[in-house]
């Protein structure tokens, strides 16, 4: 869906937490003896207050005394739907424009985008690394909370984890990815290949839907593309979109994380200059490589 859709269906989802709520509170009404007696006495206290006839503590009392009969329900957030999206309040735009919210709905409608389950910094065992290498690899998760912290503040506009197979690359960009979609930032996770894969396929299509392949890329406050190096290198497409994503995102000053088995020169070597200095510009972008063993293997063999 595009984003006109996802505003659409973010509203039509409010409207339908409303209505149940409506519905339950004329069930209520209707049946529950404790919860009608409240709920009028509160309503006739309402009147009161606004003629003069009682106090602002008495129309307190009542409001408490009906709000703790639904408490005992336990039917508070059915009868008052919290917002979804605190940001937008379920409106799907901010004044600043489209909400992330409305952003990240559009993003997930698309198949490939959602491959990776977000775990989170709470799910990191610093036990299965190598103990020489724990003060390196907490200095890294802490780096990577306070860069989503800072969100679009952050200097560090790209992120480069690289390092052998198994080092928790992905684990760590998934952690980062979580804490960035928690403070209300759209985020896509997509391997490689399927970044490859969308990039041949919005070159090869000629028609309205076009668009489709490249612009969730290009828009998303956070694009982490793992497994960088592993994806097939198709002449006018592979690096020339590759840079065309990253130079745009950097322009705009959005988010991109990259993880690759590869090392720096390797990168360097496979996807130019060109790309390389997008990546690696040390004023704009922070990059850990790790050296030691896959934790994979460790674990086994412990």
């Amino acid at each position: 869906m595009d984003y006109k859709q996802a505003i659409k269906r973010i509203i039509e989802r409010r409207n339908s937490d409303l209505a149940e709520a409506h519905a339950l509170f004329i069930s209520l009404m209707r049946n529950n003896e404790v919860f009608r007696t409240a709920e009028l006495a509160f309503r006739r206290a309402e009147l009161d207050f606004l003629h003069g006839k009682t106090s602002q503590e008495d129309l307190d009392e009542k409001r408490k005394t009906r709000d703790n009969v639904v408490a005992r329900l336990g039917l508070y957030d059915k009868l008052n739907p919290p917002f979804r999206c605190k940001i937008c309040s379920d409106t799907g735009r901010t004044k600043n424009g489209i909400c992330t919210c409305a952003k990240q709905l559009a993003h997930e409608s698309k198949s490939d985008l959602s491959q990776f389950p977000l775990l989170t910094f709470d799910d990191f065992d610093i036990t299965l690394y190598p103990e020489e290498v724990h003060q390196l690899v907490l200095k890294t998760a802490a780096e990577l909370k306070t860069i989503a912290l800072k969100g679009n503040t952050s200097k560090r506009k790209n992120i480069n984890l690289i390092g052998a197979p198994g080092t928790g690359k992905t684990f760590l960009a998934s952690c980062f990815a979580s804490d960035c979609a928690e403070k209300g930032k759209s985020v896509i996770m997509l391997t490689a290949f399927s970044f490859v894969d969308r990039a041949l396929k919005y070159h090869t299509t000629f028609d309205e839907n076009k668009a489709e392949y490249l612009s969730p890329l290009l828009e998303t406050d956070v694009l982490i593309i793992d497994d960088l190096g592993t994806e097939s290198v198709f002449k006018n497409v592979t690096l020339e979109y590759l840079y065309h994503v990253i130079n745009e995102r950097q322009l705009k000053g959005l988010t991109t994380v990259i993880t690759s088995n590869l090392s720096v020169d390797a990168i360097a070597k496979r996807y130019g200059e060109r790309i390389a200095s997008r990546l690696f510009d040390k004023k704009l972008c922070y990059t850990r490589e790790f050296t030691f063993s896959d934790i994979r293997k460790i674990k086994v063999n412990d």
